[in-house]
């Protein structure tokens, strides 16, 4: 999956993505509501679909 792929799929569900060079992954965070953020790295984004990145990696709703 492409960065700007994941990035609007991700802004799509009220979280924000971002890299993070201190822990050299891209950090995904809910914006309008409660849940542990995510620490997702290039490597594992490269390889996902869309469906595999909705379902794995952004927090889930309360």
């Amino acid at each position: 999956m492409l960065e700007s792929e994941a990035m609007r799929l991700t802004a799509e569900r009220s979280c924000e993505m971002r890299w993070d060079d201190d822990q050299r992954c891209w950090v995904i965070l809910a914006v309008s509501y409660d849940a542990d953020m995510v620490c997702l790295p290039a490597a594992t984004l490269a390889r996902l679909d869309a469906d595999e990145f909705l379902r794995e990696w952004i927090p889930e709703r309360p």
